[in-house]
């Protein structure tokens, strides 16, 4: 009898057993997912304000258990725990150990990266690399690290690119993976990188089929018959094939009091009523960047820089759980700088302040403008401010001006040692976007960043008193490109 109920036990294991796959849900992708930088945080939760529970190293193999917007929760055999959906990579060779062996490959991640004769910067230069460009990797010291590049060696600065082992060529087939825009307009360039010829533009919500992928690039069709590269920090990499490319609906809420909804997708139209920060509305379309809704009954539009998700805060958004103060420089009686052209530099400041609150505010951020108006803030006030927010980081934005009118450039500055990586990272963000001077990262005397307990930075964009630069500093295009240098900066800090 004993022997009789062992034997249905262990039949009811062994089936329970075949039912129920160890260890997890029986729709994950076993080592679907490779971690893709130096080293990575896992996180208990989805999203940058979790603790970190453990350090991954790049090439690990992971599972990929659910996703959370941008975030995947993941396993690597011992732990679980969530990730980033940007730092890792598809695995193409699914169940394969860790990369151990291979090639070292180097992967430029700024335009303009000098190759230099020697592991200094005073040594001279002997070409230079794009943004997405790679190298072979010989030996590293004293931060540099020496490349194999067209047939020469020099040295890089390790700063300013990735380290990658390689084990096959560099573009590989990404077969049932799929891409969906993640921003309003997106380049299609001919080859993979920034200096690369433009091909096309590709918008926010279209989802592509991926042909090929080199590190941070991806090859699309992006019209039947032709294909081009897009640059992957813009969107999303997800499995299955592209079922549909239109945006389905969701809902947004409105940031601004006051925001206009027109007859029609752009500032040529209309408007045919004006409502409060707060308001929740569903979209059924989107058209160059902006959404349309239902509102009162009546069909209308509303641009997608005035909105944020109205879940951004739990859908695993990159900020969610940030607090980020934006200051726009100057404001009221105090105009700022002056340009050549009689541009006010308080006005510019907070043209580039509301875009970056934007983008910051789409992406799950709890973003605190020091001024949203024309109006006058004490420095001491804005310091006040950051610290009764208690500000994950600050960003004070500014315009220059010199006596030299030939001066030229950005500059970023902190004052305190602590703010120096905020700082550096802002810096790299801005000189990825902008086709101005970097004049780097510099210590700078300045009341918010001196008087600031947070990590706090203070950006120059450029210089008003040059009259070519004024007329970049004043485009919309330029602005849209300083704030989103300044959110890429962020986004790699945290």
């Amino acid at each position: 009898m004993q022997k009789k109920h062992f034997t249905l036990l262990l039949s009811l294991v062994l089936l329970l057993s075949m039912l129920t796959p160890f260890g997890g849900s029986s729709t994950q992708a076993a080592n679907d997912l490779l971690v893709g930088v130096d080293e990575l945080n896992l996180r208990s939760g989805p999203g940058l304000s979790y603790s970190v529970t453990a350090s991954l190293q790049r090439g690990e193999v992971l599972t990929s258990l659910d996703r959370e917007g941008d975030w995947i929760q993941v396993s690597n055999g011992q732990t679980k725990g969530w990730v980033a959906s940007w730092l890792v990579v598809a695995n193409t060779k699914k169940g394969a150990a860790s990369t151990t062996s291979g090639t070292k490959v180097i992967v430029a991640q700024v335009d303009n990266l000098n190759i230099r004769s020697d592991a200094a910067i005073s040594a001279s230069v002997l070409g230079q690399l794009s943004a997405g460009s790679q190298a072979v990797a010989l030996q590293e010291k004293f931060g540099w690290i020496q490349i194999e590049y067209n047939g020469k060696k020099g040295w890089v600065s390790q700063d300013y690119v990735t380290v990658k082992t390689s084990t096959e060529k560099p573009a590989t087939s990404a077969a049932g993976l799929t891409f969906t825009i993640q921003i309003d307009t997106l380049n299609v360039r001919e080859e993979p990188s920034l200096n690369s010829k433009k091909l096309s533009t590709v918008k926010r919500g279209q989802v592509f089929n991926v042909l090929k992928q080199e590190d941070l690039w991806i090859q699309i069709e992006y019209v039947s018959g032709k294909k081009g590269w897009i640059y992957s920090f813009y969107g999303a990499l997800s499995n299955g094939k592209n079922r549909a490319a239109q945006p389905t609906a969701k809902d947004v809420q409105t940031i601004y009091n006051g925001t206009n909804l027109r007859t029609g997708p752009s500032t040529d139209y209309a408007v045919v009523a004006r409502i409060d920060a707060g308001q929740t509305l569903t979209t059924t379309a989107e058209e160059n960047g902006w959404y349309k809704v239902t509102y009162n009954g009546q069909p209308a539009f509303i641009s997608s820089t005035v909105v944020k998700s109205a879940n951004a805060a739990s859908s695993g958004a990159a900020f969610s759980g940030l607090t980020i103060v934006v200051d726009a420089g100057h404001g009221g009686h105090d105009g700022g700088t002056v340009g050549a052209r009689h541009t006010l530099e308080k006005k510019l400041n907070l043209e580039v302040a509301t875009k970056l609150a934007s983008k910051l505010r789409a992406n799950g951020a709890n973003v605190v403008l020091t001024r949203d108006s024309d109006t006058y803030v004490s420095l001491p006030t804005r310091v006040s401010i950051s610290h009764q927010y208690a500000a994950d980081a600050v960003i004070s934005i500014h315009h220059d001006a010199h006596i030299d009118r030939s001066v030229r450039g950005f500059t970023t500055y902190y004052s305190n040692d602590f703010q120096k990586p905020l700082a550096q990272a802002i810096n790299r963000g801005l000189q990825q976007q902008l086709q101005l001077s970097n004049r780097g990262t510099q210590y700078g005397d300045y009341y918010i960043t001196r008087e600031n307990n947070r990590h706090a930075v203070l950006v120059e964009l450029g210089y008003l008193s040059n009259g070519t630069e004024e007329q970049i500093l004043r485009s919309n295009q330029f602005q849209e490109q300083a704030a989103y240098g300044i959110y890429v900066g962020l986004l790699n800090y945290f």
